[in-house]
């Protein structure tokens, strides 16, 4: 590591990258960053948009408080490979699982503004990927449910919670514990 900051150290001077002590990381001035993304070839830059997709869709650990922190340093990795996507048109199963994350995080936090639409894109990407009917898209039409029934929309909630739960039970059988969170889903609709 002492030859690691050795070499860093003029780039430092330039404040071209900072190190973060407190959480032992460097960053990289967006100006840099600017610079040596608009320098690599199209291909090359849409690769790396894939790569750091595939990366980044491993990170998530659960959504118990203790991650928090660690989810609130990659919040705008996330959005931000999110963006990068959009601009390449990448549409892989690793973004849908990223706007899942991300979505899992704001959602946790409250932040709702944000997460119907990271919900929305991680359904139409199952859905382009994997068909109209996986336990992947259940999952994600779960999701969006519950946005919906914690911000009080309950005609849309129900009507994706029957969709979850008709698809599941196609899925895997009447006696299965996914139809059992799929009807405790509807249930929850159905006590607000």
């Amino acid at each position: 590591t002492i030859a690691l900051a050795e070499l860093l150290a003029p780039l430092s001077q330039y404040s071209l990258i900072r190190w973060d002590g407190e959480n032992q990381r460097y960053g990289v001035h967006r100006l840099v960053q600017s610079v040596v993304r608009d320098g690599i070839d199209e291909n090359v830059r849409t690769n790396w948009v894939i790569r750091s997709l595939k990366v980044l869709s491993a990170s998530y650990l659960g959504s118990e408080f203790r991650y928090w922190t660690y989810y609130a340093a990659l919040l705008p990795h996330w959005l931000q490979v999110r963006h990068y996507a959009g601009q390449h048109n990448v549409r892989i199963k690793a973004l849908g699982y990223i706007c899942s994350q991300a979505g899992f995080y704001l959602f946790d936090q409250g932040r709702y503004e944000s997460v119907e639409s990271l919900y929305i894109e991680a359904l139409k990407i199952s859905q382009e990927i994997l068909g109209e009917k996986h336990s992947s898209i259940a999952t994600n039409l779960s999701n969006l449910a519950l946005l919906y029934i914690d911000q009080g929309r309950y005609e849309a909630a129900e009507s994706l919670c029957i969709e979850a739960l008709e698809m599941t039970r196609e899925l895997v059988g009447k006696k299965h514990l996914s139809v059992a969170i799929s009807l405790n889903n509807l249930a929850g609709l159905y006590d607000h």
